[in-house]
């Protein structure tokens, strides 16, 4: 998902992230787990989805590499 650059650094990716989790913790859920481009691939925009990430308390767990067109983390 993508709110767009002019959307960054509003709030609403927190929202959006604060709402999922509420969500998944009222039905017993314990993980999240998402999946973007990894840091082999050289893309700014996913740079700075995986530090949104990490900065939202997640953890980069693995990379696969060759599994699709682009590695996914």
């Amino acid at each position: 998902m993508n709110g767009g650059r002019v959307r960054h650094r509003q709030g609403l990716g927190t929202a959006l992230l604060d709402a999922a989790e509420e969500y998944l913790r009222a039905r017993g859920f314990e993980y999240l787990q998402v999946k973007t481009l990894g840091p082999s691939d050289p893309y700014e925009s996913y740079e700075r989805t995986r530090r949104f990430c990490l900065s939202s308390g997640g953890a980069a767990l693995e990379e696969n590499r060759g599994l699709w067109e682009h590695n996914c983390a």
